[in-house]
C-alpha cells in the first residue's frame, strides 16, 4: 500500500493471513507468489534512565551480533522491578521480551551492550517494546544476569 513501509525492528506477525511462525517459515522457503500480504507490528520506543546501585534483577539474552539485548527475565526483588513500580504509566515499564537497543543514544551489539550494562552505574537506555505473544526472539541467544 502507498505509504506503507517496513522499518528496522518491525516484527512480521502474519503472511497472507498465516500467523503461525512455523507456517510462515515454511511458506517463505517455498516458491513465493508474485504478491503477498504482510502484517507487521512496529515496536514502541521508550527511554529509560536508571542508576545501578545493586542487583538489577534481570536476565538478558543476546549474541555477539544480535541487535542489542532482549530482556529474558525480571525478578521481583531487583532494582528494575522497583524502578517499574515507580512509573505512573505501566506502558513505560521494562518487561520481558523488550529489546534494549541503545546505551546513551548509541547502538551496540549484544555482547558489547551487556558488557556496558555490567560496567556502568548510570543507564540511559533506548528500549523497544514489542507486542506480547509467540515470537521466537530468544532462540539461540546466550544469557547473562545483572
Amino acid at each position: 500500500y502507498v505509504g506503507s513501509d517496513i522499518r528496522p525492528f518491525d516484527v512480521l506477525l502474519a503472511l497472507d493471513g498465516i500467523q503461525s511462525w512455523e507456517a510462515i517459515q515454511k511458506k517463505m522457503t517455498s516458491k513465493l507468489p508474485d504478491k503477498m500480504y504482510l502484517t507487521f507490528k512496529r515496536p514502541r520506543k521508550i527511554q529509560i534512565v536508571v542508576e545501578k546501585t545493586g542487583d538489577m534483577g534481570m536476565t538478558l539474552a543476546y549474541t555477539d551480533k544480535s541487535v542489542g539485548v532482549v530482556v529474558k527475565e525480571l525478578k521481583r526483588s531487583g532494582l528494575m522491578a522497583k524502578w517499574n513500580t515507580q512509573r505512573s504509566v505501566h506502558s513505560d515499564t521494562l518487561e520481558v521480551l523488550d529489546r534494549i537497543i541503545e546505551f546513551e543514544g548509541k547502538a551496540y551489539c549484544g555482547t558489547e551492550l551487556a558488557t556496558l550494562l555490567e560496567e556502568r552505574h548510570i543507564w540511559c537506555l533506548t528500549v523497544l517494546k514489542y507486542p506480547q505473544g509467540e515470537m521466537p526472539l530468544l532462540e539461540g541467544l546466550c544469557r547473562r544476569s545483572f
